[in-house]
């Protein structure tokens, strides 16, 4: 399908179109005041900001891993989140939801959205089809062998809905989002993720809502359409810790357009970000899965042979425990001597502990 700056036939439609989306959806040539030579690089040019990333830093942090690590609920990071559900006396499943969210592998890019749906009250699953967002994303990561509980799913402001938002005073708001907003912060000072991919665009002191958080991080976090087309990679310093921001946008921006062309546009633009990011971790996964089953198929074996010659040399042992007894040997050098009952009940016992920890040893 053509790009969308493809389907616009002048300077005018470009400007109209700008507009008609908010500066969401911006040609794919920058302004001239930003570089007035750009206009004469073509796209193979440029400097792709998302594969440099890829090639210098995402590639090279999975293949030094020995271990995949997933973040779990008794995590004491979860502390504060709980202290502020039960503060506030709110119910459903929101704080569960949250946990799961987080869940996932800490060695791969983290994904932040914006704030909870409006079905995060719901159980896990039903929260999942309820919601275009996590659908979106769902379906995206499937054909990767990959699920939600795979990929660190993180709001920028977790917990907070828009209908608990539509119920409070200014003054609880603004408390209320930088509470949650500093959990965010917090998740990322403790665990230090690489990679982020900032799917939302309203962390930023214009926004009408979220405007309200007055946080120096909070514009970092921020994205935008047009970055997202370019591939842009920003840069995140935190405490000594530097995160690589990926430029994305949120998937129900895709979900509002009624132009299916645009609506097609923008799914082909999230989704080659998203699939040029997770497609590596996916890999490494799977090729680390397929040396460990070979690791574990040969140590098997290599578990089995030793066995069987332990048993031979058992019964070497004792037949000559035998014949020293019969030629006078000392008892006291030949150790205890065990009765055939006492070692058929020994052997069974070993070779039911194997057999246990081994799928089909003998």
């Amino acid at each position: 399908m053509e790009p969308l700056t493809q389907l616009l036939n002048s300077p005018l439609d470009e400007s109209f179109a700008a507009l008609s989306m908010g500066g969401e959806i911006a040609p794919l040539r920058a302004a001239r005041s930003i570089n007035p030579f750009l206009e004469f690089l073509s796209p193979v040019q440029e400097i792709n900001q998302l594969e440099s990333l890829i090639h210098d830093h995402l590639l090279p942090n999975l293949q030094r891993r020995r271990n995949l690590t997933r973040l779990t609920p008794n995590d004491p990071f979860f502390q504060n989140a709980r202290e502020i559900w039960e503060r506030e006396g709110w119910t459903g499943e929101g704080l569960s939801n949250y946990e799961t969210l987080l869940c996932g592998i800490l060695d791969f890019p983290v994904i932040l959205l914006l704030n909870p749906s409006g079905w995060d009250h719901l159980p896990w699953d039903e929260m999942v089809q309820s919601s275009p967002t996590l659908r979106w994303l769902q379906r995206m990561l499937e054909p990767l062998g990959l699920t939600l509980r795979d990929i660190i799913i993180i709001d920028a402001f977790p917990l907070l809905t828009d209908q608990k938002m539509d119920i409070m005073g200014n003054a609880e708001k603004v408390q209320l989002s930088h509470d949650v907003f500093n959990l965010t912060i917090e998740f990322l000072r403790r665990f230090k993720p690489r990679v982020m991919i900032s799917c939302q665009c309203a962390t930023k002191s214009s926004h009408p809502r979220w405007g309200i958080v007055n946080h120096p991080l909070a514009a970092s976090l921020c994205s935008s359409v047009s970055e997202a087309r370019r591939r842009r990679v920003s840069h995140m310093a935190l405490d000594e810790h530097t995160i690589h921001v990926v430029r994305g946008f949120h998937p129900m921006h895709i979900e509002r357009q009624e132009d299916p062309r645009i609506r097609a546009d923008l799914d082909q633009v999230l989704r080659r970000t998203l699939e040029a990011l997770y497609r590596p971790c996916a890999d490494w996964r799977d090729q680390s899965r397929q040396e460990y089953e070979e690791n574990i198929a040969t140590a098997a074996e290599e578990v089995n042979v030793t066995m069987r010659a332990f048993f031979q040399a058992i019964s070497a042992y004792r037949r000559y425990q035998r014949r020293a007894t019969e030629f006078g040997t000392d008892p006291a050098r030949l150790g205890r001597y065990y009765d055939i009952s006492d070692y058929r009940n020994f052997k069974r016992d070993v070779q039911s502990f194997v057999s246990t920890m081994i799928p089909g040893s003998l």
